[in-house]
């Protein structure tokens, strides 16, 4: 009987601690919340997909940029976010860490959640101008996913990562090293979406071609008036930005959120 008695003591315990945990589990899974690991670096490998070389090439990387230009970039690899969607988990990892400059809002957030095959930005306020939604999703469309979808998801986050921080560096007007190279960023697709040469050419379209297929239809529509007029009008819209400011950051007009808030955005998507 007294052996029965101590075993039934040992197992109270155990069962009691099975009991808290499960519970436990359950709230959380109601909560509808995924864990958040413990921010320890500009790279966190939950996943396991980065290779121990590469993750200290990135983590220098990285603090290379945060040194050049001041924003703090961030990765995290989660095998999933279950029962969390990728969306919401990213900007409560975001708010969570506290990515970025109180100041300046200008942290940047990459998640990769491998198996929802899924890869989102997340941007501070201050960073909204220099990396749009739209240009963040077609950059990991265009040199992400097709490494993601071969298989060498180390291969698709640097990109990522590269391509991110080159544009940063070229709004900040620094240059990167990346393995002893030197890295520049072009430009390319800074309009996002619009050619640098298309406000010159709606230039001539609109005050050289139509007014000169106008005028054989009206004559005298070309006064001085007419044409000033004209131009002022299309000045104002030029120079408001119309056409040009897409990138210019904002940073400074968003302050006061404390460290590290989100700007709610973050291009992304599922290889």
């Amino acid at each position: 009987m007294s052996a029965r008695r101590a075993l039934a003591r040992l197992l109270i315990p155990v069962a009691l601690a099975a009991s808290l945990a499960g519970a436990a589990l359950v709230a959380g899974q109601e909560a509808g919340r995924a864990p958040i690991p413990a921010y320890t670096g500009y790279v966190t490998d939950e996943a396991g997909v980065i290779a121990d070389a590469r993750q200290a090439q990135l983590e220098g990387f990285l603090d290379q940029l945060e040194k050049k230009t001041g924003v703090q970039f961030a990765v995290l690899t989660v095998t999933n976010c279950a029962p969390e969607d990728p969306t919401a988990y990213k900007t409560r990892v975001f708010n969570e860490w506290k990515i970025g400059r109180a100041e300046q809002s200008d942290g940047l957030l990459l998640l990769v959640a491998m198996e929802e095959r899924a890869v989102y930005f997340e941007t501070g306020y201050g960073l909204e101008g220099t990396l749009p939604d739209g240009w963040q999703a077609r950059m990991l469309r265009d040199l992400a996913f097709p490494r993601f979808r071969a298989g060498e998801p180390e291969e698709g986050i640097t990109a990522a990562v590269l391509s991110a921080s080159q544009r940063i560096a070229a709004e900040k007007g620094v240059t990167l090293e990346w393995n002893g190279r030197e890295l520049r960023y072009d430009g390319g697709g800074k309009s996002d979406g619009m050619p640098r040469w298309l406000p010159f050419v709606l230039f001539i379209l609109f005050f050289f071609i139509l007014p000169a297929l106008t005028s054989r239809r009206r004559r005298g529509i070309w006064r001085g008036s007419g044409w000033g007029g004209g131009f002022g009008g299309w000045g104002g819209g030029f120079g408001g930005g119309s056409f040009g400011g897409g990138s210019s950051g904002g940073g400074s007009s968003f302050g006061g959120f404390g460290g590290g808030s989100s700007g709610g955005g973050g291009g992304g998507g599922r290889w």
